[in-house]
């Protein structure tokens, strides 16, 4: 009896040895994957991309397969995209997802071609016009769009541009697409080195609850609403960023929270940088100047501190742009407009009485 049990168990040992028993727990495969890097470059052929390993030709297919821990490689100088980025996916606190822009842009503008100085457009008024990468702005006293050299009146019942006889008629855009760069319920992600323009909305379109949400050198410009803008309940830090030509330069609303470090917010059409409601702004580094109606905008209970921070002189005593948001029936331009219900956690940004940085 003993001799026969002893000889089962060391069948069975020798079972156990050779054939496994299958595990109770399989390895979840998004926390075993390796981090890859997508890489996007938009002048490939689809066939030139399908040869390389994790190459892609637009935003949408690449961004669809990002995981945790991914890099979004945008090949240096393959620009601009002509697409909305926008990343479904959350990263992770240990694995973020990270997007290198290579300083590339992407945008909202579609080329507008002139025959006879004359275009028709698609495009509903209020829109951005571009001119070999300046914004054209809409003048308040002529309602042309204007730079004091070239010159385009909009005919809003024909819904045609007519270009003054001097105006060159290639190199321009038109606002088409309604986001540029769109976040909206995701955390943990890095964008680096990035260009949003010529959206119909915000540059940087920020909804929802997010958290750990980092932009480093960034540029958010001519957009027909704000260059960077957060809602809710969304938490983000910007480290180095510039904000011009927009309707307004960065305007965070709700209970968003900020920290803004090394920014410069100039050349806006309306207010430079916004701030209402429950927002909350820590910035450091940052200067404002040269925007139409408001340098800097504080209404509601925000939360803030300015350290080393500089709000210059409204350069303007009557509006010189048009504007089509929050500043479009404010009527003298001022240097800011601070409520008294905000809370101060450190220093108030220094006033000057100059209207731009010294060079």
């Amino acid at each position: 009896m003993i001799c026969a049990r002893i000889i089962r168990l060391f069948s069975l040992a020798l079972a156990l040895a050779f054939f496994p028993a299958p595990a109770l727990f399989s390895a979840d495969s998004t926390l075993t994957a390796k981090p890859h890097r997508i890489v996007v470059d938009g002048r490939l052929s689809s066939a030139g991309a399908a040869a390389a390993p994790d190459t892609h030709t637009t935003l949408a297919a690449a961004t669809a397969v990002l995981r945790p821990g991914d890099t979004l490689w945008i090949a240096p100088g393959s620009g601009p995209y002509r697409e909305i980025l926008h990343i479904k996916t959350s990263g992770t606190p240990e694995a973020p997802i990270i997007i290198e822009a290579n300083d590339n842009e992407i945008t909202g503008f579609e080329p507008i071609v002139f025959t006879e100085k004359t275009a028709a457009t698609t495009t509903p008024w209020p829109f951005v016009l571009r001119h070999n990468g300046k914004r054209i702005p809409q003048d308040a006293a002529t309602q042309n769009f204007t730079n004091g050299v070239l010159t385009a009146t909009w005919d809003a019942a024909q819904k045609t541009l007519t270009l003054a006889p001097d105006a060159p008629t290639d190199g321009w855009e038109i606002s088409a697409r309604q986001f540029a760069v769109r976040i909206s319920g995701v955390s943990h992600h890095t964008y680096r080195n990035l260009i949003a323009t010529g959206s119909r909305n915000d540059g940087f379109n920020l909804h929802g609850d997010c958290t750990n949400l980092l932009f480093e050198n960034i540029t958010g410009a001519q957009n027909l609403d704000e260059g960077f803008s957060a809602h809710e309940t969304v938490s983000a830090e910007i480290k180095g960023g510039r904000f011009y030509e927009n309707d307004n330069g960065l305007f965070n609303i709700n209970q968003s929270r900020l920290v803004l470090t090394d920014a410069g917010i100039y050349q806006n059409l309306g207010f430079g940088l916004a701030f209402n409601a429950d927002a909350t702004i820590e910035a450091r580094n940052v200067r404002v100047w040269g925007n139409g109606m408001v340098q800097l905008f504080i209404t509601g209970n925000v939360t803030a501190s300015f350290e080393n921070s500089t709000i210059y002189k409204t350069p303007y005593e009557t509006r010189p742009w048009i504007t089509y948001n929050e500043t479009a029936r404010r009527e003298k331009p001022v240097t800011h407009s601070t409520s008294k219900t905000a809370t101060w956690t450190g220093p108030k940004p220094r006033l000057s009485g100059e209207t731009t940085p010294e060079k």
